[in-house]
């Protein structure tokens, strides 16, 4: 795992069903775990082990759900596709659902990062529990380029339900703040396929972008974060030039001014770079 890490933050080798640390925990409950198996067309079935706790459901089967149940990352019609033998980077990785999805469809993950320390343990258990490598899942914050520091402050929120929204740049109420290290963007993404779900952080690295790095780019964006409409529209602009095909798979009026609707975020799919 790259970087140092607080000791009370991530246990050096702690497997998967082992007892959890203190900021794992949140509100001092127990937490178990539970096996799901998911079947899908088109996806060798895939296994993984999520959290629950008496005191409040834990996001990981949600986050998941996202990636693999309802393929929220592909967009096969359009031809939005993970392909075999792509090198991908998973950046926000959380218990590994992308990351087990790119092995099983037989595409190489070269790169996982995820900060919080409980979610990498989660995410490095079930690529073990799937037969996938999990040395390339490493605890990073990805920030943008020109970003200052060698670490961020990442806030934990206490909630089991929220363990999948820890975010540099949003607290919300009853957060902790952790530091955690941090990976550039150019660090990794040149002449890889890209999915970026980042909680936020993903808008000054579109803004910020200069060059197409990625072959293939799949990010949400966060209007909790950045409402302005004009300024995805300019992130599109930007990547229409680099791109043969760039969707948003929501559909914004031309005259909005900014976005104040549910669900607060979009998700962008750009390939056939030029």
């Amino acid at each position: 795992m790259g970087g140092p890490m607080n000791a009370l933050y991530l246990l050096e080798g702690q497997e998967m069903g082992g007892p959890m640390n203190a900021l794992d925990l949140l509100d001092g409950s127990s937490v178990n775990y539970k096996e799901v198996t998911i079947k899908r067309a088109g996806v060798p079935e895939l296994r993984f082990r999520v959290r629950e706790s008496v005191k409040g459901e834990w996001s990981d089967r949600k986050a998941i759900a996202e990636c693999v149940d309802r393929n929220t990352y592909q967009k096969p019609r359009l031809g939005f596709c993970i392909e075999p033998g792509e090198d991908w980077v998973d950046c926000g990785a959380n218990v590994g659902g992308f990351s087990c999805l790119v092995n099983a469809l037989g595409a190489n993950l070269v790169a996982a990062y995820e900060p919080h320390g409980p979610n990498l343990v989660m995410c490095h258990g079930n690529l073990r529990l799937n037969g996938f490598d999990p040395t390339p899942a490493e605890a990073y914050a990805v920030v943008h380029d020109s970003y200052q520091g060698v670490t961020a402050t990442l806030n934990v929120n206490r909630k089991p339900i929220q363990a999948r929204r820890h975010s540099i740049l949003l607290a919300r109420q009853g957060s902790s703040p952790v530091e955690v290290p941090v990976i550039r963007w150019s660090d990794f993404a040149r002449d890889r396929c890209v999915k970026m779900n980042i909680e936020g952080a993903e808008i000054e690295i579109l803004r910020e972008m200069k060059e197409p790095l990625p072959l293939k780019l799949v990010t949400e964006w966060s209007f909790d974060v950045e409402r302005k409409v004009d300024v995805l529209r300019e992130v599109r602009t930007k990547l229409e030039g680099w791109y043969d095909h760039v969707v948003i798979n929501r559909s914004i009026p031309l005259d909005l001014d900014e976005w104040h609707f549910f669900p607060p975020n979009a998700f962008i799919y750009a390939w056939g770079r030029k």
